[in-house]
């Protein structure tokens, strides 16, 4: 099983957050310099450069520490779902080295699978070793 950017960008909250930034700055930039107004580019071409390289960075950075825990999977319960303003929430119960934590994972994701996930009872989580309450839904990020 393999981590992707693409899977990391699509279910990370932030990493998706980030891209969607990038991409509504790069969408404003092709616009203002298509219009001819090239006085704004100054301002919003270090807004580009950055938000590119902050999706850039946190998917990295998702991908090594999936790389890294790929075999600290559990079993989790769900515990709860919400729908609030856009946004997916997975409530989880899950043990690892005997103590159990409790999870809330935010989700920006579609319709289609915002209810496939509703109707889980159970999913596949990724544990950080160094931190337990980090966890990770391994079925959306490993495939």
């Amino acid at each position: 099983m393999k981590t992707s950017l693409k899977k990391i960008i699509r279910f990370d909250y932030l990493s998706k957050l980030l891209f969607l930034i990038a991409v509504i700055s790069i969408v404003l930039l092709i616009g203002i310099v298509s219009v001819g107004e090239l006085s704004v580019v100054g301002i919003i071409l270090p807004v580009v450069i950055v938000s590119v390289a902050l999706v850039v960075l946190r998917a990295l950075a998702v991908k090594k520490v999936l790389d890294r825990i790929i075999n600290n999977q559990v079993q989790g319960t769900v515990t709860g779902t919400m729908r609030n303003n856009g946004n997916f929430y997975v409530s989880l119960s899950y043990e690892f080295n005997g103590e159990t934590y409790n999870k809330r994972v935010i989700l920006l994701i579609g319709p289609i699978l915002r209810l496939k996930l509703e109707k889980m009872k159970t999913m596949n989580l990724l544990i950080d070793d160094m931190n337990p309450k980090k966890a990770y839904i391994s079925d959306l990020y490993l495939k």
